[in-house]
């Protein structure tokens, strides 16, 4: 990760849409804590989880139950990643400058996600290589790559 940059906070109109990322944040953190107690509810009634495992982000990361614990450990992360930006953004540290390459994300890319810390190209190359290594790791339990039939999580 880079030293943090100068904020890029230079005019009111990005000031204004620094306060509107900030709100979509705080908007995507609700849905996915509504989104994620519903699921957690429902896993509970069917006695697939038991109510004394810890709370709601532990159990989502224990991977007590294979078909809900992917998406509890991505909602999981992704709430780090907002509580992180809100953060950053509280404390006046918010750049908008991706991690890999050091130049600005343009605000086009934060209205869609908010928390990226990539900007499309270096995030693109990122898929690529997580992809490369996920192909070439299923080739190598397999000996072949069929996607479908490697159990490995990407």
């Amino acid at each position: 990760m880079h030293k943090l940059a100068a904020p890029r906070v230079n005019n009111q109109e990005e000031k204004t849409s620094i306060i509107t990322l900030r709100n979509q944040l705080v908007a995507e953190k609700a849905e996915i804590i509504a989104k994620s107690q519903r699921v957690l509810k429902h896993s509970l009634d069917a006695g697939l989880l038991s109510e004394n495992t810890g709370d709601l982000l532990d159990q989502c990361e224990s991977g007590d139950v294979e078909v809900i614990s992917k998406q509890c450990r991505t909602n999981a992360k992704r709430l780090r990643n907002i509580d992180q930006t809100i953060q950053l953004i509280d404390n006046g540290e918010w750049t908008g400058i991706c991690e890999e390459c050091s130049l600005e994300i343009p605000f086009e890319r934060l209205r869609i996600i908010p928390h990226a810390k990539f900007c499309v190209p270096c995030q693109e190359e990122r898929n690529r290589q997580k992809t490369l290594i996920f192909s070439v790791y299923c080739r190598r339990v397999d000996n072949t790559y069929k996607k479908e039939d490697c159990h490995i999580k990407a």
